[in-house]
């Protein structure tokens, strides 16, 4: 039998105290159940200048276990309906409240959670080392298909039928939620920790108004908030940071991912690529062989690096797979000098070569299509991709695995999409797909991203915790290459002394033709994995570098957006939102700055 904690009455209505004593008869000795958690987090309001702020948080329960893990478990009753649009509202007899839909709620909860179960193990801690995740339980719901959540797995969530076996339940996610090969034990002293912090703050059943909530999560309130930094020249202390809040970012996708189809929107720096590729090795680590496709050619070949020890993952750029596809069918490439290279012709090629390879008995076939720069894609793509999936058991239920991450700001080549900006997939798999939207920025300062609002007026949120950096640069070029390289030099100097390495560092021009950029004194590359390793600066396009990121990133012979055909304002939205921690402009005359005031920087003269 469970341990419950604080003693006496559990719950605070008849649903909560249903799951609390099934959870106590169900569950071993071995569980602890802590009851009615209030935390200590940090939100961030919308808007240009959006600051943190702390807020309570509250979890029904979570659940201890020192061989399977933790488990945040949030109850909703019946008066919480999913509305025919998809919201979620509470109903009172004859009156509907709108309600936040349960899947964020418990994912913001369990990122709250987390953050206090890092703090309890030591500054040293970097990952929590044991399976953690969350579930939602209906006990007063059996959601008939029809109004069944988009994001419903059995994996965490449990309905009123599922009440009566809730203990195999949460062993059941806690296995699904573990990401080790076995679940790790936790060291008695960490459970000691995790003990503290949980008692620390338990609220008083009885309590009811917020003066008498904050006695029991002040403990807490003491350490957790973290107001923003000042960016210094920790620049992999910085990386670190960013990483963090790309996993936290994900936590939602990760949640969702048993649902076959996903269309995941974000903006530039809110993680896609990396999840996106985590995505598909998870798959991978299932058994499942993946295709993982992007559009850009450098990121193809930055995917088929990073999933070198995962077998079963095929990742690169789609032209790329394409002509790998072609030469196994004995056919010739396609080139950029074809008519329909950059619209219809890759699929053509495409089918007939997949095709050929079924008549030699040599079918090419994948469990799971995983796509980043899901916008950049033609429509007569998607037919021809869906081709190769084959069906797979999800949850009992045969269907194709796909994954699409997009932005719609970055759909630099005028490809066909939905009226809302998703891409052109056939009408039947958008039907199917379950949308997620990732809200915030986990990539660049809080500088760069206020300046990327200003130059698109859209609202790019950072998350929590984002440091503040320094704002951008900007200096005239004044059509004088002599200054410019020497202004160049001069910029890259100072970013080594300053602690850049040079796989840190990477220039990008608007386009490949034009003067030479000459400068003697730092040695540059257009290979990406010599650039990875560290041998030399990046020296490439903007649409090149699209899908990349630098620490520090370097624009140069940038004119005004929307001057020049190929330089629109979309691709200096791409540009700009590269840079993670330094982002300098060179510009062209006519170049227009932000309206409100960026802070001033001067890395030489600009004039001889």
């Amino acid at each position: 039998m469970a341990k419950l904690y604080p003693a006496g009455m559990h719950g605070v209505n008849d649903w909560e105290r249903k799951v609390l004593a099934n959870l106590k008869d169900q569950l071993g000795d071995e569980f602890v159940v802590y009851s009615n958690v209030f935390m200590a987090g940090n939100r961030l309001r919308a808007g240009f200048n959006a600051k943190q702020h702390v807020v309570v948080q509250e979890s029904d329960c979570v659940i201890v276990s020192p061989r399977h893990g933790v488990l945040l478990l949030e109850v909703k009753g019946p008066s919480l309906e999913r509305q025919d649009d998809g919201n979620w509202a509470y109903r009172n007899g004859g009156s509907i409240s709108p309600a936040d839909d349960p899947l964020m709620q418990a994912a913001q909860n369990l990122n709250a959670l987390k953050e206090h179960l890092i703090r309890a193990m030591g500054q040293s801690c970097k990952k929590i080392p044991f399976p953690y995740g969350f579930a939602i339980a209906f006990p007063g719901h059996s959601f008939p298909l029809n109004k069944r959540p988009q994001w419903y797995s059995p994996s965490y969530i449990y309905l009123h039928e599922d009440i009566a076996s809730l203990g195999d339940r949460v062993r059941r996610s806690l296995r699904d939620w573990n990401q080790f090969q076995t679940a790790n034990q936790m060291p008695k002293e960490l459970i000691r920790e995790i003990t503290s912090v949980l008692r620390e703050v338990q609220v008083d059943t009885s309590a009811t108004e917020y003066s008498q909530i904050s006695q029991f999560v002040r403990p807490m309130f003491e350490t957790a908030p973290k107001v923003v930094e000042r960016e210094d020249r920790d620049i992999r202390g910085t990386d670190l940071k960013f990483e963090d809040l790309t996993r936290d970012q994900a936590e939602v996708v990760y949640a969702a991912e048993e649902n076959p189809r996903l269309l995941v929107r974000g903006m530039a720096g809110s993680g896609k690529t990396v999840i996106a590729l985590d995505h598909a090795c998870r798959l991978a680590e299932r058994g499942l062989k993946v295709l993982l496709l992007c559009f850009n050619a450098a990121l193809g070949e930055h995917l088929a690096k990073r999933v070198e020890n995962y077998p079963n993952v095929r990742a690169g750029s789609f032209y790329e797979f394409v002509n790998e596809t072609l030469k196994l069918a004995g056919m010739s490439p396609i080139s950029e000098k074809e008519e329909g290279y950059w619209e219809s012709l890759p699929a053509e090629r495409l089918e007939q070569a997949l095709n050929l390879l079924k008549g030699q008995g040599k079918p090419l076939e994948f469990d799971a299509l995983v796509v980043d720069e899901g916008q950049d894609f033609q429509p007569e793509w998607w037919m021809v991709l869906e081709e190769l999936i084959r069906e797979t058991d999800c949850d009992g239920a045969k269907s194709k695995r796909v994954a699409v991450f997009y932005d719609p700001l970055q759909n630099l080549f005028g490809r066909p999409a939905k009226g809302n900006g998703d891409p052109a997939l056939p009408d039947h798999a958008i039907g199917d797909c379950f949308k997620l939207t990732l809200r915030h920025n986990c990539r660049n300062t809080q500088r760069i991203a206020r300046y990327i609002e200003m130059a698109t007026d859209r609202i790019f949120p950072c998350k929590p915790g984002v440091p503040d950096g320094k704002a951008p640069a900007f200096h005239d070029m004044r059509n004088d290459w002599q200054s410019a390289n020497r202004a160049l030099e001069n910029l890259v100097t100072q970013l080594i002394d300053d602690g850049f390495e040079l796989r840190d560092i990477a220039i990008a021009r608007w386009h490949s033709t034009g003067k030479a950029l000459e400068i003697p004194k730092i040695k540059t590359t257009d290979n990406i994995h010599k650039w990875a390793k560290g041998d030399a600066i990046l020296y490439t396009t903007v649409r090149r570098f699209k899908g990349l990121e630098a620490n520090a990133l370097i624009l140069f012979d940038i004119p005004e957006p929307g001057t020049e055909k190929s330089y629109s304002k979309s691709d200096h939205y791409v540009a700009i939102s590269r840079a993670r921690q330094e982002l300098a402009l060179f510009v062209r005359q006519g170049f227009r700055k932000p309206e409100k005031p960026i802070e001033p920087a001067d890395y030489g003269p600009m004039e001889v």
